[in-house]
This record gives structure tokens, C-alpha cells and sequence, in this order.
């Protein structure tokens, strides 16, 4: 099941990543080109908002059955030492979590707000900041925090 869990959890992660970046080009042209916010902007921020908690259901199911983040919770001093454990079982978790609720803010906001140009302008703002976070703390093959393939 673990691996499963794993798999699908990298798969997902391109799906957020092509949502938000969807939304992010079409916010900031919206915004910088003053354009009108149609049916189909807002069906495509909820989209988004979708994909990344599924995303984030999916990473809470694989953390509650990671052998890492068991061995993390058995010995914590010493995994704490360990930067893989620690990755995974802090800093990955922790600031894609942030993310996730940094987008939920912006798609609230965007929703709220009073004319297309702040709609567009809380997209694009928010999104990209939550699109850093998650860009930084994602294991890609060549990370400095820890490694993982491109997909498992």
C-alpha cells in the first residue's frame, strides 16, 4: 500500500504543478493586461484548489503509513539528525502544508475580491508564493535537502 500511496503522491505532483502554473500565466496576464475574469478563471482556480487538497490528502495518508516518519516518531532524537528523516518527516511536511493553505487563502481572497484586477492580482501573488514553497521543498533529483526521481 505504502508504495502505491508513494507512487500516486508523485504522480499528483504534477498535476498541482501544471494547475498552478496554469493559473499563475493566466492571473498575471489577466492582471498586467487588465482583462476581464470569466467563468472559465474561476473554474480554473477551483480546479486548482481541488488538485492541490487531494494532493494534500494524499501526502497526509503516506505520512500517517511512511516507515520514515514511524522510525521518526520512535527516535526522535536521533532521527532528527538524520537529514532525510528530518525532510520528510518536518520540513517537507510542514511547508507543503503552508502552501496548501497559502493557495486556500488566495482562492478565498480572490473569490472575495471587488473587481477582476484584484481577483487576478490575489492570484497571482498568492499562488506564486505558495508555487516557490512547494517548487523548493519537492525531493527532485538534484535538491540539495533530499533526493527523489522525477516520478516512482
Amino acid at each position: 500500500m505504502f508504495s502505491f500511496v508513494l507512487s500516486l503522491h508523485s504522480i499528483t505532483r504534477w498535476a498541482v504543478l501544471f494547475a498552478l502554473i496554469a493559473v499563475i500565466v493566466k492571473s498575471t496576464r489577466g492582471w498586467i493586461f487588465h482583462k476581464k475574469y470569466t467563468n472559465g478563471d474561476n473554474k480554473l482556480r477551483i480546479a486548482s484548489v481541488i488538485i492541490c487538497h487531494i494532493q494534500l490528502l494524499i501526502g497526509v495518508v503516506l505520512y500517517g503509513i511512511s516507515p520514515t516518519i514511524k522510525f521518526l516518531f520512535h527516535n526522535s532524537a536521533s532521527a532528527m539528525k538524520i537529514r532525510n528523516i528530518r525532510f520528510f518527516g518536518m520540513e517537507h511536511s510542514v511547508m507543503m502544508i503552508i502552501s496548501i493553505v497559502l493557495i486556500t487563502i488566495g482562492s478565498i481572497n480572490a473569490k472575495k475580491a471587488s473587481t477582476d484586477q484584484k481577483k487576478f492580482k490575489v492570484l497571482s501573488l498568492w499562488y506564486s508564493l505558495a508555487l516557490l514553497i512547494i517548487l523548493l521543498m519537492i525531493p527532485w533529483p538534484f535538491s540539495p535537502l533530499a533526493q527523489r526521481p522525477f516520478l516512482r
